[in-house]
């Protein structure tokens, strides 16, 4: 396969370990040639410089990071010839989260737990101009279109249901009347076609309507299991002077470095790293 035809790749994840098996993942495809950032470079005004000095055409992130990105990218603040296509795999199921991700600009949406195939497949067709899903993110999306919506505060309401709250202290959660909560759960369960509360409560978790606290996906793309994340642990990075944290919502944060000049940069190997520019 000649040089041009490489999809140039970069995995940059807020989970240490997940963005590890994504790499791993995709470095194995012929057709692929995977960029690497300096250990330090984690910040988004990073990760989206970097994208103005190199080619990339797909970029692989997190939920958080695609949303920060993509309103980036967006503004002009770092503008590339060609912005990367992006790539979310994360662990957020709702239909919600999913389209406030597509809304943003994300071109595929993988749930953790997918295939390594599902991975590279996902890589080929953005890069290819497609929109990829996961097989659930698939599932959600028509959903949205096969019933009728729930309201942003309708959503909030049936969320609290599901943690069992009572008439009242929703309506004090909510700064409303107890009245407004019932007209709102008494539209719940018209739209869910539910009988009770409980039922609703069933149905949106089966639809993915609120998220629910689920462990994190790790340690990666491969398994479907993954260890309790309300524990805390540490991930060291290539730096060692920086270290990321594993917080409850399965999230490792990097501290924000600033901002690095990059300068000129050539593409070299099929596994590159993009150097910082010599001082």
């Amino acid at each position: 396969m000649i040089r041009s035809e490489m999809i140039k790749v970069l995995v940059v994840h807020d989970d240490g370990v997940v963005e590890a098996g994504l790499r791993a993942v995709v470095s194995g495809e012929s057709d692929v040639q995977l960029l690497t950032l300096p250990g330090h470079f984690r910040s988004d005004e990073e990760v989206a410089q970097a994208c103005t000095y190199v080619k990339v055409d797909v970029l692989i992130v997190d939920y958080e990071r695609n949303l920060r990105l993509t309103e980036l990218l967006r503004t002009n603040a770092f503008p590339a010839p060609k912005p990367p296509r992006i790539l979310v795999y994360t662990n957020r199921a709702t239909q919600a989260e999913i389209r406030a991700a597509l809304a943003a600009g994300a071109h595929g949406y993988l749930l953790g737990g997918c295939s390594p195939s599902d991975v590279t497949e996902g890589v080929r067709r953005v890069n290819r101009g497609m929109r990829h899903l996961s097989e659930l993110a698939t599932v959600r999306v028509v959903e949205t279109m096969l019933h009728r919506r729930l309201t942003a505060r309708e959503t909030e309401v049936l969320s609290l249901l599901a943690q069992g709250f009572p008439n009242k202290l929703i309506a004090d959660k909510l700064g409303v009347e107890i009245p407004t909560v019932k007209i709102h759960v008494a539209a719940i369960l018209e739209k869910l076609g539910a009988h009770n509360r409980t039922e609703a409560v069933a149905i949106g978790t089966s639809r993915g309507l609120f998220a629910t606290r689920a462990p994190a996906a790790r340690p990666g793309v491969i398994s479907n299991s993954a260890p309790d994340a309300s524990s805390q642990s540490w991930v060291r990075t290539k730096d060692p002077s920086t270290r990321a944290v594993a917080h409850s919502d399965g999230v490792d944060r990097a501290p924000s470095k600033p901002v690095t000049d990059y300068g000129h940069l050539d593409m070299v190997s099929k596994h590159h790293q993009i150097p910082q520019r010599p001082s």
